[in-house]
């Protein structure tokens, strides 16, 4: 419900409101997943929706929510080696490598870490759902990641090693407009 009485507040400004009755949504992260939630509920409307832009959305899930799932943090936290100057954790586990800020900054027992497990209940149902038509769908896709990402599958050299290039792109899911570019 927070995205509609945000969408309902700022169409009933001046500011907005007056010159418009559709608004473009910049999204990241589990924040896209809640925007995609909003356009295809059917007890929402996407009609005051113009465009959807994802940053780095994990629309297929997170290996990261995954093992936070999975793990308390104590457990994780004994698995990270932090590489000086790096800045960066390795999991002794092959599937997870995760910047030191990034983890700790992570709610493990939060509802968005359990949403963005790969299967979640909200992740199947959200995916279940049609993809509104009358909405454009528009990705900015993290292409760089980390070396240590890259050695570990084609898939994280996509963004900062949470979400990976299939995962933002929601493949089988989601419809872009046009066909993702990679920008130098």
């Amino acid at each position: 419900d927070k995205v509609k009485n945000k969408i309902n507040e700022l169409l009933n400004t001046t500011k907005y409101g007056f010159y418009t009755n559709k608004l473009n949504l910049v999204s990241h992260s589990m924040g896209g997943l809640a925007a995609r939630e909003y356009l295809t509920n059917p007890k929402y409307s996407s009609s005051y929706v113009d465009k959807l832009i994802l940053i780095g959305v994990p629309n297929l899930g997170s290996p990261l929510a995954n093992q936070s799932n999975n793990i308390s943090k104590t457990q994780l936290t004994s698995w990270l080696i932090v590489m000086p100057h790096a800045y960066i954790g390795v999991s002794l586990r092959a599937d997870l490598v995760v910047s030191v800020d990034t983890f700790l900054n992570i709610d493990l027992n939060g509802e968005a870490v359990k949403d963005m497990a790969e299967e979640s209940n909200f992740l199947k149902n959200l995916n279940s759902r049609s993809q509104p038509l009358d909405v454009n769908f528009c990705g900015i896709f993290g292409i760089k990641g980390t070396p240590l990402n890259w050695n570990i599958s084609d898939d994280y050299y996509g963004g900062d090693g949470v979400v990976t290039k299939t995962s933002q792109l929601g493949e089988g899911i989601i419809s872009f407009k046009e066909s993702p570019e990679e920008i130098e």
